[in-house]
């Protein structure tokens, strides 16, 4: 198990207010708890208005402490390839 991957639910509300200001996968609709066997913190999810769920909200914490220049672009492109595609129509 990855620490990193567990989260209060005070740094998930901190890191979802981050990624909101930036519009990544136009904002979190959603914040979900999976138990962690080993105890608490928990392991904390995200739900975003693009469709794109099941984003760990302590690995969007970590990338954000260890890339400050260029989290949002990283989050962004990860989030948006995570959200449903569309099926194309001829």
């Amino acid at each position: 198990m990855n620490p990193n991957q567990e989260s209060t639910e005070e740094q998930a509300a901190e890191t979802a207010e981050q990624m909101d200001a930036h519009n990544i996968g136009g904002g979190v609709i959603e914040t979900y708890v999976i138990k962690n066997p080993q105890g608490s913190p928990d392991f904390r999810h995200f739900t975003f208005n693009n469709g794109a769920t099941g984003i760990n909200a302590g690995l969007c914490r970590v990338t954000i402490e260890k890339n400050p220049q260029t989290w949002p672009e990283m989050l962004a492109a990860d989030i948006n390839g995570a959200a449903p595609k569309e099926e194309e129509t001829s």
